[in-house]
C-alpha cells in the first residue's frame, strides 16, 4: 500500500498547492527522468562488469580455498569427553537468565521494533537453538532447568507481543483484515524459524510434545486463537514453498529474503528428522534451481532480497557466511566452497594481539 499512497498522495498534493502551473515542467520532468534512468543503467552495467570479475577470480582460487578451509577445519571432539570452556559456560548463563523468567517476561530482550532484523522472534528463536545446540553436544543427559528454559523460549514465543506484528503485515502487505492468523500465506520469517527451533528442541530432548494438538497456540485475546502445532508448521512451509514460482517465497509480504527459507528448509529437515519425513530433500532440486536461476548474482553470491511483485532486487546484509551452515543441510559440497569463500573474502576482518591470540579487528 505504501508505495500508491506516496505516488498517487504526491501527485494529488503537488496538484493542490502548484500555482501558477509552469508550462516548462512536463519536458523538464520526462528528462529527468531519462537521466536518472540511463545513469541506473550505467551503474547496473559497471556493478555487473565488476560482479564478473569477481567470479572469474573466484572460479580461479575456489579449488585452493576448499582445500585450505578443509585443513584448517578442527577434528569433531570426542563426544564422551566434550566440556564447555569457562567462557562458554558463561555465554550459557547469559542465555538461561533470559530464557528462565516467566514466558511473559522480557527482560534483558532488545525491544525496538517487530518488523525488522531487531525483532524478539529472532532473539527467542537463536536463543533456542544455542540451548538446543548445548543439550545435544554437551549435555544430553541433562534435563531439568535446561529444557524448562527452552520450554519457556517456546511459551514466550506465543505471546502476542511477539507474533502479533503479522496483523500490521498481512493487512497492509495483503489487504487482508480478517484472518491474522500468523501460519499461513508468507511469513517464513515466523513458521520457518520457529519449526526449527521446535524440531531442534524435539531432536535434543526426545520431547515430542509440539507435535500434540493446539501445542503452539497463538491467543491474540480472550475471543481469537489460532490453534496449531508443529505439524502445522510444516503444513504451511510446504504449501507455501509449492505455491512460490521460484520456491523460495516471502517472509513479508511482496519482499522475498533467501536467509530466512534457508532457515525455513533447514527447519524442515529438522522436523524430517523427529517425524521420519523427507520434505526437505525432497525440494532440494526445485530449490537449487531456484537459487542458481533467480537468487544468485553476477558474481556467483546468493542475492539477499528480491521484490516478488517487481523482481527488484535491493540491498540486504547476508553472505555466504551466513547461508553456508543452512546450505550444508541439503548439499554439504556447496556450502563448503561458500565457506571457503566466506573465509578468504573476510579475512582481513582477523587481527591478532599481542601476545599472537586471534580476534576480529
Amino acid at each position: 500500500m505504501a508505495p500508491a499512497i506516496v505516488w498517487f498522495g504526491a501527485a494529488l498534493l503537488a496538484g493542490t498547492v502548484s500555482s501558477p502551473a509552469w508550462n516548462g515542467a512536463p519536458p523538464v520532468a520526462a528528462g529527468l527522468l531519462l537521466a536518472f534512468a540511463g545513469y541506473i543503467q550505467w551503474r547496473a552495467l559497471k556493478e555487473r562488469a565488476a560482479a564478473a570479475s569477481k567470479r572469474a577470480f573466484r572460479s580461479s582460487a575456489l579449488k585452493a580455498g576448499v582445500e585450505k578451509a578443509l585443513a584448517a577445519a578442527s577434528p569433531a571432539p570426542d563426544s564422551r569427553e566434550r566440556e564447555l570452556s569457562e567462557s562458554e559456560v558463561k555465554a550459557v548463563r547469559y542465555l538461561l537468565d533470559r530464557a528462565l523468567q516467566p514466558p511473559d517476561r522480557f527482560d534483558g530482550f532488545d525491544i525496538v521494533d517487530q518488523f525488522q532484523t531487531a525483532s524478539l522472534r529472532y532473539q527467542i528463536n537463536n536463543c533456542g537453538y544455542a540451548l538446543a545446540e548445548i543439550q545435544t553436544n554437551y549435555l544430553p543427559n541433562f534435563r531439568g532447568y535446561l529444557e524448562t528454559a527452552q520450554l519457556n523460549l517456546i511459551e514466550k514465543y506465543l505471546h502476542p507481543k511477539v507474533w502479533t506484528y503479522w496483523s500490521w503485515e498481512t493487512s497492509w502487505g495483503h489487504l487482508n483484515f480478517t484472518n491474522h492468523d500468523p501460519v499461513g500465506k508468507d511469513n517464513i520469517m515466523l513458521t520457518g524459524w520457529l519449526a526449527l527451533h521446535a524440531g531442534m528442541y524435539m531432536l535434543a530432548s526426545g520431547d515430542h510434545r509440539f507435535l500434540e494438538k493446539g501445542s503452539l497456540t497463538f491467543r491474540k485475546n480472550a475471543r481469537t486463537a489460532y490453534v496449531h502445532d508443529a505439524n502445522d508448521l510444516v503444513g504451511s512451509l510446504n504449501a507455501n514453498y509449492a505455491d512460490a514460482p521460484f520456491c523460495i517465497y516471502p517472509c513479508e509480504p511482496n519482499w522475498a529474503y533467501p536467509i530466512c527459507n534457508y532457515i525455513g528448509i533447514t527447519g524442515l529437515a529438522a522436523m524430517d528428522a523427529v517425524t521420519n519425513t523427507n520434505h526437505a530433500r525432497a525440494l532440494r532440486d526445485r530449490w537449487t534451481t531456484a537459487l542458481d536461476t533467480e537468487f544468485t548474482d553476477e558474481s556467483g553470491s546468493v542475492i539477499g532480497l528480491r521484490s516478488t511483485l517487481t523482481g527488484l532486487r535491493f540491498p540486504f546484509p547476508g553472505g555466504e557466511l551466513g547461508f553456508a551452515a543452512y546450505q550444508k543441510v541439503l548439499e554439504p559440497g556447496r556450502a563448503w566452497r561458500m565457506w571457503a569463500i566466506a573465509r578468504a573474502e573476510l579475512e582481513f576482518v582477523v587481527g591478532e594481539t599481542k601476545s599472537g591470540e586471534k580476534r576480529l579487528q
